[in-house]
């Protein structure tokens, strides 16, 4: 079986393009899955579209940006960092590895975590994790917004 150069639970990577062209699909409108909005995109005139998106890296690593942020969300959705990257599409290691990385560049504690047992463990967001959550969606509306205003001094002529 031939192998990718893509991996699923690579936080960094996007997905290859598919066959076919952006849009093209043989599936019903109704059964693809729905496009999540990113909180910094904007429709422009026709079918143009601008997004601005704040990605942290440290070393070639993602650190922060919208998808760790949706793992953060998921976390304190599900109770769990196994089922939050279920959810997500990553791996479970991978998942423990990037929250490790993000903890140790900021210097504190996103999330708490408890092993299983006979009760079950479980995962959940720290007030430092919460707060980042908050913090990072204030500054994506804020670049949403200026993508919103950037339509009219790329676009217009004088």
């Amino acid at each position: 079986m031939p192998t990718s150069s893509w991996r699923k639970s690579s936080p960094s990577s996007e997905p290859p393009a598919v066959a076919g062209g952006a849009g093209e699909s043989d599936q019903p409108a109704a059964s693809r899955p729905r496009r999540r909005t990113c909180p910094g995109a904007a429709r422009w005139r026709g079918d143009l579209r601008a997004r601005a998106v704040l990605i942290v890296d440290s070393n070639g690593e993602t650190v922060l940006g919208p998808r760790f942020i949706r793992l953060l969300e998921e976390i304190d959705r599900a109770g769990s960092v196994r089922q939050a990257a279920l959810h997500l599409g990553l791996g479970y290691r991978h998942a423990l590895a990037w929250i490790g990385r993000a903890e140790q560049v900021l210097g504190r504690a996103l999330v708490v975590r408890q092993a299983g047992g006979v009760a079950g463990g479980g995962s959940g967001l720290t007030a430092q994790g919460a707060d980042l959550i908050r913090r990072y969606r204030r500054v994506a509306s804020v670049l949403g917004r200026v993508v919103e205003r950037a339509e009219h001094e790329i676009l217009d002529v004088p």
